[in-house]
């Protein structure tokens, strides 16, 4: 994505992908068990707060300068990285 557009228009659709995510993981913890439902709330908490961090450097990203957007594209990008490293273990909780 080399357009400021383009970017912005992809973090929505990251942001759409990952609300689903997070209700799929919130349906699958009120059908665990107690213990494990608490641990998945934990991370579904982990991964709600990390979504909001991305949705507000998506919001920042709209009047900045270019080195500005460089600078908050790579924060996006940690924030991303790290909800998949989230989700990742919390969905392994469900693997077969």
């Amino acid at each position: 994505m080399r357009t400021r557009k383009g970017y912005r228009d992809r973090m929505a659709a990251t942001l759409e992908e990952w609300s689903a995510q997070i209700a799929d993981l919130q349906a699958k913890a009120r059908s665990a068990g107690d213990e494990q439902g608490a641990r998945i709330g934990r991370q579904v908490a982990a991964l709600q707060r990390r979504r909001t961090e991305y949705a507000e450097q998506m919001g920042k990203t709209r009047d900045t300068s270019e080195a500005v957007f460089r600078d908050m594209r790579r924060g996006a990008e940690r924030i991303a990285a790290e909800f998949r490293k989230t989700y990742v273990q919390a969905a392994s909780r469900f693997a077969p």
